[in-house]
C-alpha cells in the first residue's frame, strides 16, 4: 500500500513539474470591449424631510423626485430609511417610527406629457397621522445590487448596505 501511494504522489509531482516553462512574457493583449453599462452601476442616496404638515390629514403623503428614473424604474430597486429620534436609521416598517411603509413610481400622473419619478410614504400615528417631521433616506441601486443584500440579511440595516455599496 505504501508503494502504491508512493508512486501516485511521485507522479502528481512529476505532472506538475514537468509542465511549467520559463521563458520571456509575450505582449500584452488587446483591451478587451468594456462590459455592458449598469452591471457595476453605483447607488445614489437620497435625502427626502417629511414633514408632520405634509400629511395633511392623510395617511399617505407623496413627492415628485428626481432621483426616480426610467433605468431605476425598470431594472433598479430603492430601499427607504427613517432616523428616528435617536438617530438610527431604521428600515420602513419599524417600531421606532411611524412610518408603515413606501412606494414609488415613474409616470405622467399630471397629464403634463412628462414622466415623473414620485415616492409615497404611509404612516400611522395619533389619529393615523405622524405628529412630527421625519428625514428619509432612499437609496436606489441596480436590483443585482439588492439581490445579493437581501440574500445575505443586510437589507434592513442601514448602515450594512451603505458598507457594501461603498465598496462597489
Amino acid at each position: 500500500m505504501k508503494k502504491v501511494a508512493f508512486f501516485l504522489l511521485s507522479a502528481a509531482v512529476l505532472t506538475f513539474t514537468s509542465c511549467s516553462k520559463e521563458g520571456a512574457e509575450g505582449p500584452a493583449g488587446a483591451t478587451g470591449p468594456a462590459g455592458p453599462a449598469g452591471d457595476d452601476a453605483s447607488f445614489t442616496v437620497n435625502q427626502v424631510t417629511i414633514a408632520a404638515a405634509d400629511w395633511a390629514g392623510q395617511p399617505y403623503v407623496e413627492y415628485v423626485v428626481d432621483f426616480i428614473d426610467a433605468d431605476i424604474y425598470e431594472e433598479g430597486m430603492i430601499i427607504a430609511y427613517v432616523q428616528d429620534e435617536f438617530g438610527y436609521w431604521n428600515a420602513i416598517p419599524s417600531q421606532w417610527h411611524d412610518v408603515t411603509g413606501f412606494g414609488y413610481s415613474f409616470n405622467d400622473l399630471d397629464a403634463d406629457g412628462t414622466l415623473e419619478g414620485r415616492i409615497g410614504f404611509d404612516a400611522t400615528g395619533a389619529n393615523g397621522i405622524p405628529a412630527v417631521d421625519y428625514t428619509a433616506r432612499v437609496v436606489t441601486m441596480t436590483a443585482r445590487d439588492y439581490e445579493v443584500l437581501s440574500s445575505n440579511g443586510q437589507i434592513n440595516n442601514y448602515n450594512e448596505v451603505m458598507t457594501y455599496l461603498a465598496k462597489k
